[in-house]
Formats: structure tokens, sequence, C-alpha cells
């Protein structure tokens, strides 16, 4: 379908393209956007992300991943590919997409989508500089969107959000059917969907599969941490768990279909698109209690929340419902309500327009910021 000649243009900015939950945010985006706005990206060069927005007809320019010299030479590419696109408005996801935007200093307003609040556990010098950084955004940044109330509240309470009435919470969406044929669970089968990172302690899940001998287990998921659950699996002779690495999304969901439990070993989140998408496909969800998640699971009505991390509790959860099916059916029904209810692609790509209108009508203090060069 093609745009009026007037259609706003809007550069999405992404640091990282791997699959994951802000990978797959950006292509819902992508998507839904596609027939009001004309839209550009900006990611990892050769990375999923890239390949797949440009398989589906967006304008995509390469970005270096951001790290070491691209801290340097980032800002200047980010220029360049500004001037090409000319975007009416620019909307970064992550914290490294944000900074560099601002480092930019772009004309077009920015809006900010912040996915998780990683740099609060980070050492101390660390945070400090993530921190530093942060405000530096802020201050760049027209408006910004937080995934969850926790996150939000935890910003304020360190001093890291935006004033007032330039902030607000919008809930991840994700669409009422995914991609993909419908598959049958395995039973006893438990999985884990995620990145291989310490803040999804994948080393949790082989722990409280050890004390699921009579269960099998699957890891679906790339990252730092892949060469050693890759060595724990070896070490420890398990034969019940395999580990896929990052897959698509679409083989992903057709993984996913096949869990029986989807088991959450998170020490923190923003709001996990991958709980969603396993409620509205039917997999019960057991999770360690933490904030993000909270705001998405009601316990015992659409999944079931442990207070402890302790593998032997949450072994204990997911024999719960594998085994009780009263409880099984009712956490699949509840959680195919609550995605359906709060958490639908339509209302967040409705929020997510809402703020793109009004940033591109006001004249905002991060413009003025820009002019001056402060």
């Amino acid at each position: 379908m093609s745009l009026p000649p007037d259609s706003p243009r809007v550069l999405q900015v992404i640091a990282d393209g791997a699959p994951g939950g802000g990978t797959t945010h950006v292509l819902l985006l992508l998507r839904s956007l596609s027939a009001s706005w004309e839209l550009g990206l900006a990611t990892q060069r050769g990375s999923y992300l890239f390949r797949t927005a440009r398989a589906i007809g967006v304008k995509c320019y390469e970005i270096d991943p951001f790290g070491g010299l691209a801290y340097l030479r980032g800002p200047n590419n980010l220029r360049r590919i500004l001037a090409a696109f000319r975007p009416d408005l620019i909307h970064a996801h992550g914290s490294r997409a944000g900074f560099l935007v601002a480092l930019a200093s772009p004309r077009a307003p920015v809006v900010h989508t912040i996915h998780g609040l990683h740099l609060l556990r980070r050492s101390p010098l660390a945070r400090w500089l993530a921190g530093l950084a942060q405000r530096y955004t802020n201050q760049r940044t027209d408006f910004t969107v937080f995934v969850s109330d926790a996150d939000l509240s935890l910003a304020r309470k360190h001093g890291l959000a935006p004033p007032e009435g330039s902030c607000r919470v919008i809930h991840n969406g994700i669409s009422p059917v995914g991609p993909g044929e419908a598959c049958s669970p395995v039973a006893r089968h438990v999985g884990f969907i995620g990145r291989l990172e310490y803040m999804k302690d994948p080393l949790l899940f082989l722990d409280v599969m050890a004390s699921l001998p009579e269960y099998s287990g699957e890891m679906v998921g790339g990252g730092s941490m892949e060469p050693e659950v890759q060595d724990v699996i070896r070490r420890r002779g398990v034969g019940n768990i395999q580990a896929h690495g990052a897959l698509p999304h679409g083989d992903s969901l057709r993984r996913l279909r096949t869990f029986s439990v989807m088991l959450v070993t998170s020490r923190w989140e923003g709001l996990p698109i991958a709980i969603l998408e396993a409620m509205r496909d039917g997999v019960p969800v057991v999770a360690a209690r933490i904030s993000g998640i909270e705001e998405v699971i009601e316990d015992g009505t659409s999944g079931l929340l442990v207070d402890s991390r302790s593998p032997g509790e949450l072994a204990l959860a997911v024999r719960r419902v594998s085994e009780d099916l009263r409880l099984r059916q009712r956490l699949i029904e509840g959680g195919k309500k609550r995605v359906q209810e709060q958490f639908s692609e339509a209302q967040m790509v409705r929020s997510l327009q809402e703020v793109y209108g009004q940033v591109l009508q006001v004249p905002s203090r991060a413009r003025v910021v820009r002019r001056q060069g402060t």
C-alpha cells in the first residue's frame, strides 16, 4: 500500500539487532506503523533485525555495534544516516541507542524507549558512568517511554527519570495471534527462552532441571554465557536438556509451543515479551517473582510466581503446573485473557502514536538544549 507523499518519516534506532525482546518489539512496530508512517531502521549491520526488516521492505541503514571505537565514530555515522533519511521523528530503543542519538544531536525530535533499567545492576563505577549517560540522554530527548511502572519508579528513585509530562509507561504489546502453525505441547517439557546473559540467570534454569530428572528441558537463546551453559550441560552429563542458541523469532515461537511449562529465572526485567507470547499461545508460565514480571502475571490466575530463587522451590512450582490439571487449565485461560485485555498490539501502537503526535506538535525543552549546544 502506497503512503501519501506527506506521511511523517520515522527512523527507528536500536543498537543490537540480535533475536530478543527488543528486536521483536521493533519488528512489530515496523509492521504496525507502516500504514501511516514512512519508516526507516538503523541497526547493527548484518544482524537478524537488519535482514528481516529489509525483507519486509523497510529502508535499512547499518550502524556499528555500540562499543569501543564505535563511541567515537557512531555519532558521525548516525548523522550521515539522518541526512540520507531526513526523519521527522527519531525513536531510539534501549540505553545505547538513546545515548548514540543524543551524541548525534539531531534536529528532529526524539522519542526514547527504555526497555529495562539494566544500568542499576552494574558495578558502582559503571553505574555512575551509565547514570551520567542516561541524564545526558534525558536532556536531549523529547519524550521517554518506560515499559513498566516498576522501571519508571526506579528511575525516579535514582534521579534518572525525565520531568513529569515528558515520560510515561507504555506496556509492551503483542499481536493477538502469533505467526506460524500451532504445535502440541510435549508432556513434562520445560522451556527457557531468553538471552543467555547474567540478568536472565540461565544457570538457575539448569539447576532447576537437575531437580526434575524425569522432565526434559529446552533452551532457546544466545549470548555471552552460551559457552558456559554448554559447558555446564556437558560436565553434568545432562541428557535431558537441549540448548539451541539464538533462533529466528518464528522458530523460537515454534519451540515455545512445544513447552508444557515455560520457566523464567530472570534476576530483573523490564517487561518481557517472551512471557506475553507464552501466555497468548497457551503455555503456562512459572517465574521467579520480580517487579517487571509482577505487572504481567497475576499469581495463581495467569501464571505462578515463586518468591524464592531456590531451584527446589521453582521445581516444585513446575511440578504443580504439570500435574494439577485444573490449575494448569486455569493458568492457560487466565494468561490468554490477561494478554488480550492488557497487552495488545493495538493498545501499545495506539499509545505510541499518541506520543509521536504529541512530540511532533509541541516545541520541546530537548530541542532548545540541542540548538544551544549545551
